[in-house]
């Protein structure tokens, strides 16, 4: 007999970084999306907020990450992008941006701040069950793109994480989860600081108030029901 593993996310964690090499990227140039400066990524975003929708294209990929040598841009595009999805010619940025946060220089709770700030995806200051599932999706299959010995967890594997993190954050049982709620929990949660060790931090302010971004023009509110729906995007 058996006992189902944990779904929290120390040992979801622990099981991704588990392989020897696990932290090694796929391709050298990846490296280049490691590091960045809370600036540089808060551009980025706004850059990509500003194209509309959720996927990109080569050229549009390359002025997002700063990549002057298109030669090199989409040579980490087409890896990212993988073997299957080539001919589509789109990038889902949303699997790249999550990660480049999770391997910025940022202080661990900058980090957590800037993540709430992007997955807020109306900008009304909190976060839905909803989009919790997205942005534990998008990390961890983005995570998994850059390091190919990292161990992806499954699809429902993933959802049950972002559930039972969705309960932790939401003490009040309100139905969302506020940047207070969601650096309380980063304070607290050794698995989510695990999940960026492998990534030293070399700024050392500590910012644990949400971004503001300049392209505020975003859909509705996603309800929780639509889990199991399409990604939604900004606008």
């Amino acid at each position: 007999f058996i006992l189902p593993q944990p779904y929290g996310m120390g040992g979801t964690v622990d099981r991704f970084w588990a392989q020897d090499g696990s932290t090694e990227v796929g391709h050298g140039s990846l490296t280049l999306l490691q590091g960045w400066s809370r600036q540089d990524l808060r551009c980025a975003f706004d850059a990509f907020t500003s194209m509309g929708g959720h996927a990109v294209n080569s050229r549009q990929f390359g002025q997002l990450v700063r990549i002057s040598h298109f030669s090199q841009s989409k040579e980490i595009f087409d890896y990212l992008l993988g073997p299957d999805h080539i001919e589509r010619g789109l990038l889902d940025f949303w699997s790249v941006i999550g990660p480049m946060v999770i391997m910025s220089g940022q202080h661990y709770i900058s980090r957590v701040t800037f993540l709430f700030s992007i997955y807020d995806m109306d900008g009304d200051g909190s976060l839905n069950l909803s989009e919790v599932v997205i942005a534990v999706r998008s990390i961890f299959r983005g995570m998994s793109h850059f390091f190919p010995k990292a161990s992806l967890p499954e699809r429902s594997r993933l959802e049950q994480l972002a559930q039972d993190m969705f309960e932790r954050f939401d003490k009040n049982s309100s139905g969302n989860v506020t940047i207070e709620e969601m650096v309380t929990y980063a304070y607290r949660s050794e698995g989510l600081l695990r999940l960026c060790e492998p990534f030293p931090a070399h700024e050392k302010h500590i910012y644990e108030e949400p971004i503001r971004f300049h392209h505020t023009s975003k859909p509705s509110k996603v309800p929780t029901k639509a889990v199991g729906g399409s990604k939604p995007s900004r606008q």
